[in-house]
């Protein structure tokens, strides 16, 4: 059981106060606000899961036509696009020869790009499509912010689906070169976890109100210390540097 006292609290004060302790502090603090300060441009995408719209059921009463050509299936996923790095990314980011472009690797074949939401108003991707491919620039009035970009639905008929990709150079990126998949939301845990995370909080203040007012001192035993430090590793830490990047406000 860990004993947490009046005499213990301020040994601990001692032992921060301490020279060594407040170099070491510094340069801890110094090093976080460095990193802080270093811009970088950080161009993510993420695809969603694809949904069905609409399929032939193999008998002459159904027939989907697109455009007056038939197709076998009808599929949807919705593609964003945005900067989650502090520096800009300036249309002039955006290398021509090597253009922004949205592909299977699979047999798909693209029917329809559409713009649904963007972070802001000005912000405009052109989109064409050639070559079961979609082709994007950036208009050439504008430039990511932090933050910025936009997100489109497209649909497509499958025939042998496999990954999709988003390739493309942008000048200075983070990764070296282009976009980078965002597979997971940074710490976004659901609901339940919330309303869990607040019930354990409560239980802690509680714990630790009453062994004060008992003992005049905080008695944790070493499994609750193991079992918190243990959830919120698990919970929110080890998730948040595990994911890719940060789907923001606008997205949803």
């Amino acid at each position: 059981m860990i004993k947490i006292t009046h005499k213990s609290a301020n040994l601990f004060y001692k032992i921060i106060k301490h020279p060594i302790s407040a170099i070491i502090i510094s340069l801890i603090i110094g090093y976080i606000f460095y990193n802080l300060s270093l811009k970088s441009k950080d161009p993510l995408y993420n695809v969603s899961e694809s949904n069905l719209i609409a399929e032939n059921l193999n008998n002459n009463e159904i027939d989907i036509k697109w455009r007056d050509t038939s197709v076998n299936n009808i599929h949807q996923i919705t593609l964003s696009i945005w900067n989650n790095g502090s520096d800009i990314i300036d249309y002039s980011d955006f290398v021509k020869n090597i253009p922004l472009t949205f592909h299977n690797e699979g047999d798909v074949k693209i029917l329809n790009v559409k713009s649904i939401k963007r972070s802001r108003p000005n912000i405009i991707f052109n989109s064409k499509i050639l070559n079961d491919s979609i082709f994007f620039s950036l208009s050439n009035s504008e430039a990511l912010e932090n933050g910025d970009g936009e997100m489109f639905t497209i649909l497509y008929s499958k025939i042998n689906e496999k990954k999709w990709n988003l390739t493309g150079r942008i000048k200075g990126s983070k990764n070296g070169f282009g976009f980078s998949e965002v597979v997971n939301s940074k710490n976004d845990p659901s609901n339940y976890t919330t309303y869990i995370t607040i019930g354990l909080i409560l239980i802690i203040l509680i714990r630790v109100g009453v062994s004060i007012y008992k003992f005049n001192a905080v008695h944790l035993k070493y499994w609750e210390i193991f079992f918190i430090t243990t959830y919120f590793l698990l919970v929110y830490i080890v998730p948040y540097y595990l994911s890719d990047g940060e789907l923001l406000s606008w997205m949803n």
